[in-house]
C-alpha cells in the first residue's frame, strides 16, 4: 500500500491530467475528484456543483465559493470552498476559520449579491436558489475540502447560526481523504460512542438474538431522540447505499410517520416496524443484569431510513408543534446485524437490506451494482480493447466501474511496475463511472433533462430504461452498444474541453444538451432521414473529427445561450436544465448544421446492420460459454436451486423443468446450448429474487 506522501503525489498528477485534458482549473479538478469520495463515503448526496464565486461583500467583506450541492435527506444546502495549493505545511485553525468565513460571508451577503450582483453569474443564481428553491432547507453544511495535512493543534469547529439556519463546518484533509480512498469498501468507518447519545449514559438496551459463523445479532431499543441525533450529526453515512438512493428519490418526509410523531408519539412503538441496521462491531456491557451496546462501529440502516429522517426532520423543523418533548417520548426498536468479516459483509449486507425491504418500497431494481446488465457491461469493458491511435504503441481499455472505488482498488493493490502496467493500459481518462455511464445513456436517448439530474437520480432514470430492454431483449447490451456509449462519451468530452475554455458557467448542463439536441437534429431533421452520426468512426479513431468537433462548438454555444436566456422561469441553470420544458424548448431551437458534418454521416441502415451484427454475436458467444459454464456449475448446484425453490416458490414450472433437465448430465445426458442458455438464464433470476448459490 502507498503511502500519504506517495497518494498526494499520485493525487496531483491525476488533477494535473484531469486538467488539462479538460481544460478546466486545476482547483475543479480537485473538487470533482473529492465530490466522488465524498459520494462514496455518504457525506453528501448528489454531485457537487462547481460554481467558484469570489469578491467582497457589505462592508468590504471578503466572500468566496467553491461548490455546492442539496441535500434533502438532512435538509442541507452544502456548500464547499477548496484550498488546493501543492503546500504540504499543515493547515492551522486559523487558516481553516479564514476559509470558512468567506463561505459565511457569502451566506450573509445573499441579499446584497442579489441587489448588487451580476444576474448571469453563478453566484447570483445561487443566491436566488437560497432565497426561493431552497428556502425550506434547514440548515448549512460548509465543507473545507485541502490537500495539505491538518496541524495536531485543530480540534473541532463548533456549529454557529445564519439567521434561522444551523451551520455545521467539515473539513476533509489529504489524510482523510488518502483513509477512505484506501479503505477496503470506499467508506470512513465511524465509531459512535453511544454512551453520549443516550439520556441514561448508559448505550442501547439489547438482547443478544442469534449468533452464527457469519454475524451476531441483537434486538435493541433505541430512543427516538437518539436516533434523531445521530442522524442529524451523520445523515447518510449511517445509511445504507440503496437507502440512501431510494431516500434521495423519494425527497420528502413521510407524513404519515410525522403525524404520528406529532399528535400520538405514545404509540409510536406500537405503529412502527422500527429499523434494521449493521455494524462492522460493537462494544457490550451489562447493569443489573440487562445488557447495553455501548460503542458501535460502521454503523449502517438498511431499513427504517425513511423513520430516521422523519424523526430528525421534525426535531429540527417543528419546535413550534413542541417536537423535541414529543420526539423524547418516542422508542424505536431495532434489529442489529453485525458482520465483523469485511468479504462476508459485503455478500451478507446488500442481501440485508434486500430482504428487509422486501416488502417496502426499495425494489430488487435498487440492488444496482450487481444485476447482470452491469456484470456484462463490465465484462465486455474488460475483453474489448480500444483501437491504438497515433503515438501510442498498444491498445487501451475503457473501464467501466461497477462498483464505485473499483478503479482505486486495482492500482492500491499493486506494486509498482504492475501498476504502471495495469495504467498504461486502462488510463485514468479512460474509466467510465457507472454514474456517468448512465449520463452518457441518457444523453444517447436524448434526455438531457434527466442527465441534468446528475448523480445517483440520473442513474435511476438510465435504470428504469436498462431494465425495461434487458427484460425484452437483453442483447441489446452488446459490444457494439459499449463501443456507441464510449463514442458518446468523447464527444461529451470534446464538448466539455470547448465549453471550459469558453470558461462556461454549469458546463456539465451545456454539454448534456449541446449532445443531445445534435442527436435529436440528426434523428428528428426530415433532411436527415436514413442518416446518423458515424459512431463507428468515433470509436476507430478515439476521437471527434475536426467537422464534428467544429459542430458540437456551435451546439455548445446555442445550448449555453438557452440555459442562459434572460426569460427562463427558473433563475438557477442547474434547476431549470432538470426540467422538462427546458427540454422542450431547445428541441424547436434554429441549429445551424454543417457541410463538413453533413458530409460524414453513416447510414441508419448500416448502424442497424453493425447492432444486428453485434446481437447475433453476443448470442452466440452466449451459446458458446452457455454448455462450459452449466457444465461447470454442477449438478450438485442445480440440486441445490431446486431445495431453495421449494420454500422460495420463484421458479415456473417451466424454469423447474430446465433446471431438472440439468440434473440429467448425471446420467450422460448433457442439455443442448439453447437449453444451456436457458438454464442459466433461471439461474440468474434466481439469484436477483435472493439465492446465493
Amino acid at each position: 500500500m502507498e503511502t500519504v506522501t506517495e497518494y498526494l503525489d499520485n493525487l496531483r498528477q491525476l488533477i494535473a491530467i484531469d486538467s488539462v485534458q479538460n481544460g478546466i482549473s486545476e482547483r475543479e479538478a480537485f473538487i470533482n475528484y473529492v465530490s466522488d469520495r465524498l459520494l462514496n463515503a455518504g457525506e453528501i448526496q448528489d454531485d457537487i456543483n462547481y460554481l467558484h464565486f469570489e469578491g467582497e461583500g457589505k462592508n468590504r467583506r471578503n466572500i468566496q465559493l467553491d461548490g455546492y450541492c442539496t441535500d434533502t435527506l438532512s435538509s442541507s444546502i452544502v456548500l464547499f470552498i477548496a484550498d488546493y495549493s501543492g503546500d504540504t505545511t499543515p493547515i492551522t485553525t486559523s487558516d481553516i476559520m479564514r476559509f470558512y468565513k468567506r463561505v459565511e460571508g457569502y451566506l450573509e451577503n445573499v441579499d446584497y449579491i442579489l441587489d448588487a450582483g451580476e444576474e448571469s453569474s453563478g453566484g447570483y443564481q445561487l443566491a436566488s436558489s437560497i432565497k426561493n428553491e431552497y428556502s425550506e432547507f434547514s440548515k448549512y453544511r460548509i465543507y473545507l475540502i485541502t490537500d495539505r495535512p491538518l496541524a495536531l493543534s485543530v480540534d473541532s469547529i463548533s456549529e454557529s447560526r445564519i439567521g434561522s439556519r444551523i451551520v455545521e463546518h467539515f473539513i476533509w484533509d489529504i489524510n482523510r481523504l488518502y483513509q477512505v480512498d484506501n479503505s477496503e469498501n470506499g467508506r470512513e468507518p465511524i465509531t459512535i460512542d453511544l454512551t453520549r447519545f443516550t439520556p441514561d449514559r448508559k448505550g442501547l438496551p439489547c438482547i443478544l438474538a442469534n449468533k452464527t459463523q457469519d454475524y451476531t445479532a441483537y434486538l435493541c431499543t433505541i430512543p427516538g431522540r437518539t436516533l434523531a441525533d445521530l442522524y442529524n450529526k451523520y445523515t447518510g453515512r449511517l445509511l445504507e447505499g440503496n437507502v440512501r438512493s431510494f431516500l434521495q428519490l423519494r425527497g420528502k418526509v413521510n407524513s404519515g410517520i410525522r403525524r404520528t410523531i406529532l399528535t400520538e408519539p405514545e404509540n409510536f412503538f406500537t405503529y412502527n416496524n422500527g429499523i434494521s441496521g449493521t455494524a462492522a462491531k460493537v462494544e457490550t456491557t451489562t447493569d443489573n443484569g440487562i445488557g447495553y451496546i455501548t460503542s458501535i462501529t460502521d454503523f449502517q440502516i438498511v431499513n427504517g431510513g425513511q423513520t430516521t429522517a422523519s424523526l430528525a426532520a421534525c426535531l429540527l423543523n417543528d419546535k413550534k408543534e413542541d417536537s423535541e418533548n414529543k420526539i423524547n417520548e418516542i422508542v424505536v426498536q431495532m434489529k442489529l446485524s453485525v458482520v465483523q468479516d469485511l468479504e462476508k459483509a459485503q455478500e451478507l449486507i446488500p442481501n440485508i437490506s434486500k430482504y428487509t425491504n422486501s416488502q417496502n418500497a426499495v425494489k430488487d431494481t435498487d440492488m444496482w451494482s450487481n444485476h447482470p446488465l452491469h456484470m456484462r457491461l463490465e465484462k465486455i469493458s474488460r475483453s474489448i480493447a480500444a483501437p491504438a491511435v497515433a503515438g501510442k504503441a498498444n491498445s487501451t481499455f475503457w473501464y467501466y466501474e461497477r462498483a464505485r472505488g473499483q478503479y482505486a482498488q486495482e492500482t492500491y493493490k499493486l506494486g509498482k511496475r504492475d501498476r504502471d502496467r495495469f495504467l498504461a493500459s486502462h488510463p485514468k481518462d479512460q474509466l467510465i463511472t457507472k454514474t456517468q455511464f448512465g449520463i452518457i445513456v441518457n444523453i444517447m436517448n436524448m434526455h438531457p433533462e434527466y442527465a441534468s439530474l446528475g448523480g445517483e437520480k440520473s442513474f435511476k432514470k438510465f435504470m428504469d430504461f436498462g431494465l425495461k430492454k434487458w427484460e425484452t431483449a437483453d442483447s441489446f447490451f452488446n459490444e457494439e452498444f459499449f463501443r456507441n456509449v464510449v463514442a458518446i462519451q468523447l464527444m461529451y468530452k470534446a464538448a466539455y474541453r470547448y465549453a471550459a475554455g469558453k470558461k462556461y458557467d454549469y458546463k456539465a448542463n451545456v454539454v448534456e444538451y449541446a449532445v443531445s439536441r445534435l442527436l435529436f437534429e440528426i434523428a428528428s431533421n426530415p433532411n436527415l432521414a436514413g442518416y446518423t452520426i458515424d459512431l463507428g468512426m468515433i470509436w476507430k479513431n478515439q476521437a471527434v473529427s475536426p467537422a464534428l468537433g467544429n459542430q458540437l462548438t456551435i451546439l455548445v454555444d446555442a445550448a449555453y445561450e438557452h440555459l442562459n436566456d434572460p426569460s427562463r422561469p427558473v433563475v438557477n441553470v442547474t434547476e431549470w436544465a432538470k426540467r422538462e420544458k427546458c427540454w422542450e424548448l431547445f428541441k424547436t431551437a434554429s441549429i445551424e448544421i454543417s457541410k463538413d458534418f453533413l458530409a460524414e454521416l453513416d447510414t441508419v441502415a448500416n448502424a442497424k446492420t453493425a447492432q444486428a451484427d453485434a446481437r447475433k454475436e453476443l448470442k452466440n458467444a452466449q451459446k458458446d460459454n452457455a454448455m462450459i459454464e452449466v457444465c461447470n456449475y454442477g449438478v450438485k448446484g442445480f440440486r441445490k436451486l431446486l431445495e431453495w425453490n421449494k420454500s422460495a416458490n420463484v421458479l415456473s414450472p417451466e424454469e423447474n423443468r430446465f433446471i431438472q433437465a440439468a440434473l440429467l448430465m448425471e446420467r450422460g445426458k448433457f442439455p443442448s446450448d439453447k437449453q444451456c442458455v436457458r438454464i442459466l438464464e433461471v439461474l440468474e433470476r434466481a439469484r436477483s429474487k435472493g439465492y446465493l448459490g
